[in-house]
């Protein structure tokens, strides 16, 4: 009997231990903080590697690079997930929070952090059925601060955002889903974010490459030469450029300003290109957007796919225009134009000053010249389109005007032959060549 007394105490006793240590294994974890401070000289590199996190870098009045790294769990998240208690959910929260460690070191001037899973990343990604869980209450915050005169070097894999003040040394920065936001970086940069992350940069007087698979790309007054891609949906905004531009986007838009060099545009299906102001040669392509293009100093080679119009004022150099389906509009072009649209594309000229050769399949013509002409123009449209020529009433031309099917008008008098569907001679004494071919439409020569 008292052996058996003994036993049912001893069972009281160790339900009772069982029942104070359980709120204990499922109590949450306190935020925790590291911090570390290292004297460097300017010129050195920080290089800081996580596997996750947000990472906040600015400028230190002092030669020192200091760092706080806080680990949290995030509150008020709540998601179900089938299959899972939210006790057996937020303990694999924990886990994961007490998994990740932040170690650093340093070199001479130069200073490591890095942020990783001990069990390594791969493992919390076989937990794919709890993942997105543990990724939206995980909270791992980089608040770093360098000397101006600093090299730096970020990466975050997932859930984390890079941020940075104005850094006076090299920069690179990458994001596997969070936005990149940038000061303004004396040194080159070097910007890459996976899916869905922005980038954005304020300026910089070196080189600029910038990559998204999905976000956007948003820079500004920058030296020298800008290379800048974005995949599926991104737009790319560039401001200022003192140099060459390369710029792509599968189906984002471009839009650019201000830029002193050669300027190449590309997009795929469904996004425009928009520039105004070039000082050097612009070639922009699009698979199905629209092309407008504005004060251009030299060459233009614009081509756009099915559906895509094209619009071009003030170039100062010859100009290539074409497109699948879309119109072709040119205001005071400088240099010599070959305008050229598929089937259903108008062609709208306006006081182009040098050789004029524009084709178009099904489209009008239509042309406004408020100059006298310099060069010999050659117009001409297939099946239903028609040519309506505007000139001043002083105008000195030669015309050569012949509508197979369609018929021939003019408002001026002219030295030649004529007929319902021709007319070949001199207007005032004659002068460039204006020759004209319509099929199924008619052909117009009318007085200002």
């Amino acid at each position: 009997m008292k052996n058996q007394k003994n036993l049912l105490l001893t069972i009281t006793v160790l339900t009772f231990v069982l029942c104070c240590l359980t709120p204990l294994v499922h109590a949450q974890i306190s935020p925790q903080t590291i911090k570390e401070t290292f004297d460097v000289r300017p010129g050195g590199q920080l290089t800081l590697n996580s596997q996750f996190g947000t990472i906040d870098v600015k400028i230190n009045s002092r030669n020192q690079v200091s760092f706080v790294a806080t680990k949290a769990v995030r509150p008020n998240i709540n998601m179900i997930i089938g299959g899972f208690t939210k006790s057996e959910l937020d303990r694999l929260v924990q886990e994961a929070l007490t998994d990740f460690e932040v170690t650093f070191s340093q070199t001479g001037s130069n200073v490591l952090i890095q942020g990783k899973f001990r069990r390594g990343w791969e493992y919390w990604q076989r937990q794919s059925q709890v993942m997105t869980y543990i990724l939206a209450k995980l909270k791992i915050d980089f608040q770093v601060r360098v000397p101006r005169q600093y090299n730096v070097d970020l990466k975050t894999a997932f859930g984390g955002n890079i941020l940075t003040d104005n850094i006076g040394g090299e920069l690179k920065a990458e994001s596997g889903w969070g936005d990149i936001n940038l000061g303004s970086v004396t040194g080159t940069v070097n910007a890459k974010t996976g899916n869905g992350g922005d980038i954005t940069l304020k300026g910089c007087q070196s080189t600029v490459e910038a990559i998204s698979g999905w976000g956007d790309i948003n820079l500004g007054n920058v030296t020298r030469t800008v290379n800048a891609i974005t995949g599926n949906g991104g737009d790319i905004t560039l401001n200022d450029c003192e140099s060459t531009v390369a710029v792509r986007s599968d189906w984002g838009n471009l839009q650019l300003g201000n830029v002193a060099g050669v300027v190449n545009a590309k997009t795929g299906n469904g996004g425009d290109i928009t520039l105004k102001g070039c000082q050097s040669t612009v070639e922009a392509i699009s698979g199905w957007g629209d092309i407008n293009l504005g004060n251009v100093a030299r060459t233009v080679n614009a081509i756009t796919g099915n559906g895509g119009n094209i619009g071009l004022n003030n170039v100062g150099g010859k100009l290539k225009a074409e497109t699948g389906w879309g119109d072709i509009t040119l205001v005071n072009i400088a240099g010599t134009v070959n305008a050229k649209t598929g089937n259903g594309g108008n062609i709208i000229l306006q006081d182009c000053q040098n050789t004029v050769e524009a084709i178009t399949g099904w489209g009008d013509i239509r042309a406004d010249m408020t100059k006298q002409f310099t060069r010999p123009w050659t117009l001409q449209t297939s099946n239903n389109g028609e040519i309506v020529v505007m000139l001043l009433p002083n105008i000195a031309i030669d015309v050569d005007a012949y509508a197979s099917s369609g018929s021939v008008s003019s408002d001026f008098r002219v030295q030649g032959s004529t007929s319902k569907n021709s007319i070949k001679g001199t207007i005032n004494g004659g002068g460039p060549l204006l020759k004209m071919r319509a099929s199924w439409g008619d052909i117009y020569l009318r007085r200002k």
